[in-house]
């Protein structure tokens, strides 16, 4: 809010480090987001791509540059984007997902994407802790997501939404589903919800 950050949640850097030489082995790019800023070893098709949704430019540095002024700061990034071809994240999930299972959260946001966030940070807890801030009810809450790392907060809110193109283990989760994310489905969801009409 402002210049505050009201919460933050980060994987420390030694655990940085040891995933990155674990996923040396694969043929994936990595992304680090770390507050306002992200990083990357190389400048690829899949960094120009998230370069096009993001306000904020690259660094493009050796990732041990990267690791050690977060040593210094004793910090660590709050997310990393693991990208690959469908097969290869599958594979990376499958494999990392048990050995950091009370340590990190691990989801695919599409096939070709894997995010890792410290345990803490998942949409579910940012839900609870505008709960707590703003004083509502979880029945007052309602949220919408397309893939596998909206499912928990579907689940979770007092309304859950799943758009049409999610798949379908999240829209068993949701309470109702809505039309796609290139249909308009969100402001569906919404005059539904709350009777607009356009």
């Amino acid at each position: 809010h402002g210049n505050d950050i009201l919460f933050e949640s980060s994987i420390n850097a030694a655990t940085a480090g040891i995933l990155h030489k674990q996923l040396a082995a694969y043929k994936v790019t990595l992304i680090w987001y770390q507050q306002q800023k992200w990083f990357a070893e190389v400048r690829n098709q899949q960094v120009e791509k998230e370069q096009l949704i993001t306000n904020v430019p690259i660094t493009i540095e050796p990732f041990q540059q990267t690791l050690d002024s977060w040593e210094l700061a004793n910090t660590g990034p709050n997310k990393i984007l693991i990208v690959g071809d469908a097969e290869e994240i599958n594979t990376i999930q499958n494999k990392l997902q048990p050995l950091y299972r009370n340590q990190l959260n691990m989801y695919t946001s599409k096939p070709i994407y894997l995010e890792v966030m410290n345990l803490p940070a998942s949409k579910t807890n940012a839900i609870k802790f505008l709960i707590k801030a703003y004083g509502i009810n979880r029945e007052e809450t309602i949220a919408i997501g397309d893939n596998f790392n909206d499912k928990e907060m579907i689940e979770f809110a007092g309304i859950g939404v799943a758009m049409g193109n999610a798949p379908d283990e999240v829209k068993a989760a949701a309470d109702f589903v809505t039309d796609t994310n290139n249909n308009e489905g969100v402001s569906k969801a919404l005059e539904k919800l709350f009777t607009l009409t356009t």
